[in-house]
């Protein structure tokens, strides 16, 4: 049965190559001056890759770099400086009173803050009669 199908095959491919005469002949046109011919579906596709390159480049660089944002903590509170109140130097003895401390909500400045004047002892030592 198979030589049936290839002797109609050969007569066929016979009958057509005995139509092909030389004044048939001739060269091909070469593929570029053949114009393109685009489709709808291309230039959808083109157009779609086009937004989305986009889109993923608006979202990357809108969004913060390292994905959550940190809570915002708040402030820390002022620190407070403890002032010493000055005290006499003629009444000072061994045992002065402790300064108490008075709070600032402000660090204080060069104009409201003075040192604590230094207390005077007498030097340790045999007393000398002149």
């Amino acid at each position: 049965m198979s030589t049936r199908v290839e002797e109609r095959v050969r007569r066929a491919l016979s009958a057509r190559a005995g139509q092909i005469t030389p004044d048939r002949l001739q060269p091909a046109v070469p593929p570029t001056a053949a114009p393109a011919r685009r489709s709808w579906r291309s230039s959808w596709l083109t157009l779609l890759i086009a937004v989305a390159t986009v889109l993923v480049g608006v979202v990357l660089l809108v969004r913060p770099p390292g994905g959550d944002p940190q809570p915002r903590l708040p402030d820390a509170p002022a620190a407070t400086v403890p002032t010493p109140e000055p005290t006499p130097s003629s009444t000072a003895g061994p045992e002065s009173p402790v300064p108490s401390p008075v709070e600032t909500s402000a660090a204080p400045t060069a104009s409201s803050y003075s040192p604590p004047e230094p207390e005077v002892t007498p030097p340790a030592g045999p007393a000398t009669t002149p």
